[in-house]
């Protein structure tokens, strides 16, 4: 096998676990988010497209989450995204989403960018 033929298999292999992984993230039926320093999304899995109501990825991408999950959520996310020390936080709020009154719990974990940071 030639060094471009081992390449490809390999780049090959790659890929295919990178899709399988967004596969996982994407069925997992717990909410996934990753925000940037501002508090926008950058992305998402589907279980957060169908709570929030929103029609696709486009729709929810570059939203900042407090329009996702009403303003009175604000404080309770900007509180855990300033937290720039911890790796970890825990974010609780209120949010009414389709006429519910719905109790949210979100961990954050720390991107390997300062500026993003998962929630889960």
């Amino acid at each position: 096998m030639s060094d471009t033929d081992e390449s490809a298999l390999i780049q090959s292999r790659i890929q295919r676990a990178k899709d399988q992984l967004q596969a996982m993230i994407d069925l997992n039926p717990d909410c996934m988010m990753m925000v940037d320093a501002d508090g926008a999304v950058v992305r998402a899995n589907r279980a957060l497209v169908t709570l929030v109501a929103r029609d696709s990825f486009a729709s929810v991408l570059g939203t900042p989450v407090h329009q996702l999950f009403g303003h009175e959520s604000i404080d309770a996310f900007d509180a855990v995204l300033k937290d720039v020390d911890g790796v970890y936080g825990f974010c609780r709020l209120d949010a009414t989403l389709d006429g519910t009154l719905r109790n949210l719990e979100f961990t954050r974990v720390g991107g390997e960018e300062e500026s993003q940071s998962a929630f889960i």
